[in-house]
């Protein structure tokens, strides 16, 4: 597992079998990198995986800004014909990412575990 620090922001990238699980971790306080989804672009592009659990644990709550990181990270990232998904939200997180309707852009999984072993959605 590799730690990766960029611009405050720390992760730990753990590869798994046709994953790449990014773990991410709390910021100091009122840091706000500006291309989040571009530092993790890079380092997803550099194991030539698209297949990402984005691990939110390390994280306090998730706030709009970083929604539009998340958002714009999961374009790039189907660009590639990948997929991303998350776990580790809280549920005041999963219940904003609902209300929004989010959750069927950036779906949410209990566990990495989970968000591996979960089957695709098919299309309505």
């Amino acid at each position: 597992m590799a730690t990766v620090v960029v611009d405050g922001w720390c992760w730990t990238v753990e590869r798994g079998p046709n994953w790449l699980i990014i773990h991410l971790k709390q910021p100091p306080e009122q840091m706000q990198p500006a291309e989040l989804a571009q530092q993790l672009w890079q380092v997803i592009d550099r194991h030539f995986t698209y297949r990402v659990i984005l691990d939110l644990s390390g994280l306090p709550n998730v706030c709009s800004w970083l929604l539009g990181e998340l958002i714009r990270l999961r374009r790039r990232i189907a660009d590639r014909n990948g997929v991303l998904r998350l776990c580790g939200l809280s549920e005041q997180d999963q219940s904003v990412l609902r209300l929004s309707r989010l959750d069927q852009v950036l779906p949410y999984f209990d566990s990495c575990r989970e968000a591996v072993w979960a089957c695709p959605q098919k299309p309505r």
